[in-house]
């Protein structure tokens, strides 16, 4: 969830002369999305949740398993946004380090080319790098035709593997340019900006300038005729249907991401996006009188219309800071709905069912059921008890063999005694 937090400074204490004579129109009546606004928006306007990154990491190991995918080349998992790095370091820790026959390789990308530059320098991601397992570019999908590494790593760029292109998002969709439309009984009105502020901010202003300035709305009459994209058309017309009254934002900024990153894989692109928002339209509704700044949710709900509308398999999930958004292009169409449900919170004192199945279909290592205790509760529908009646057996059978192994004793001392190596 995107927050822009604007005021003016009041005139200073004894002071004289015209208060208002120090104060200019920055910008007049842009539409939102066209506003100087996102070009000013610090990089911690939208936060990171914890843990985001190892989620994501847990997700692609359970897709890994269920998708048939080329063993002998690379999976490319792209981070959009990294920013701080501290959802890279989750991703990269949790993914590279788990037992998997796919060989994964991330890319951790940020817009800003200095901050792109610290992150190939990470303590973390360093012996990574090194390893050739993590690569760190500049890169924005809405400018950018492909992913060009500033470490020693093979661009991304479309048909570069025989595998599908993965992206990671925390927040990224939420930072693109939207328009804000205020819904009235089916008439349409959408939000102009209106920003002051003092004389002395330069033309145009810089980032560290944004708490100085006033933003005001003017709402002027429009209808769905404005969006030229059918996609979004369709969608903002079903919004006009559904909701009698308010105002929520129209992500067309991330429309126009989700289509360049689909033309970077080629058709071929998982998206997992965490983002703070939703895809209910009331808990999208935002105030159309914004005091000291505004708050944009990202809006699921034409996101989602537009991938299904693209082909795509898109399944959401809320969580406690905002929603996971799944979204898939392959072919034949596969449900993504139980790469979401990974999101679902656990009940205190139970086992998480679709957790734990993933994680054993995953990495089906033994131990993973001795460290469980075995007399707490499953919380679970029929089908994920399925998944995990499956993955236990197929656990147990492992274990069955190592017991079995009648000759394991004396090789594993052979082992220990030998002085070779």
């Amino acid at each position: 969830m995107l927050t822009i937090r604007l005021r003016v400074s009041g005139p200073k204490a004894g002071s004289s002369g015209d208060y208002r004579a120090s104060i200019r129109t920055v910008e007049a009546g842009a539409a939102l999305s066209g506003s100087i606004l996102w070009r000013l928006v610090p990089p911690d306007a939208v936060g990171t949740p914890p843990g985001a990154g190892t989620r994501a990491a847990k997700a692609l190991l359970v897709w890994a398993k269920s998708r048939e995918l080329d063993l002998t080349d690379t999976v490319d998992v792209v981070e959009l946004s990294a920013g701080s790095g501290e959802y890279s370091r989750e991703l990269c820790t949790t993914l590279l380090e788990a037992s998997s026959p796919v060989r994964f390789r991330v890319v951790v990308t940020d817009p800003d080319k200095r901050t792109a530059q610290l992150l190939a320098r990470d303590s973390v991601l360093r012996p990574y790098i090194r390893k050739g397992l993590v690569d760190v570019a500049c890169y924005d999908p809405a400018l950018d035709p492909l992913v060009v590494t500033l470490t020693k790593g093979d661009n991304v760029f479309p048909g570069a593997t025989r595998n599908p292109l993965v992206v990671c998002t925390h927040g990224d969709l939420g930072r693109r340019p939207a328009d804000l439309v205020r819904f009235d009984m089916g008439n349409l009105r959408e939000a102009l900006v209106m920003l002051t502020g003092p004389t002395s901010i330069p033309d145009p202003p810089r980032p560290h300038h944004l708490h100085r300035l006033e933003l005001e709305w003017r709402w002027r009459d429009t209808d769905t005729v404005y969006y030229q994209d059918d996609r979004v058309r369709a969608s903002v017309e079903e919004i006009a249907e559904d909701l009698d009254l308010g105002a929520l934002p129209i992500p067309v900024g991330a429309v126009h991401a989700l289509d360049r990153l689909r033309g970077l894989a080629n058709d071929r692109l998982l998206l997992i996006a965490e983002e703070g928002g939703s895809d209910d339209l009331q808990a999208l509704l935002v105030s159309d009188t914004p005091s000291d700044g505004i708050t944009l949710p990202t809006n699921l709900f034409v996101l989602s219309a537009v991938a299904r509308a693209s082909g795509g398999s898109v399944a959401v999930q809320p969580t406690e800071e905002g929603s996971i958004f799944v979204c898939e292009f392959a072919e034949p169409k596969i449900d993504v709905s139980p790469l979401a449900d990974l999101w679902l919170p656990v009940e205190d004192g139970a086992l998480d069912v679709a957790g734990l199945a993933s994680q054993l279909e995953a990495n089906p290592d033994p131990t993973a059921l001795l460290q469980l205790d075995l007399s707490v509760p499953l919380v679970g529908s029929e089908d994920e008890l399925r998944r995990l009646h499956s993955a236990v057996d197929v656990v147990l059978g492992r274990l069955k063999a190592l017991q079995e192994a009648t000759d394991l004793h004396s090789k594993v001392r052979s082992w220990m005694t030998s002085d070779k190596g």
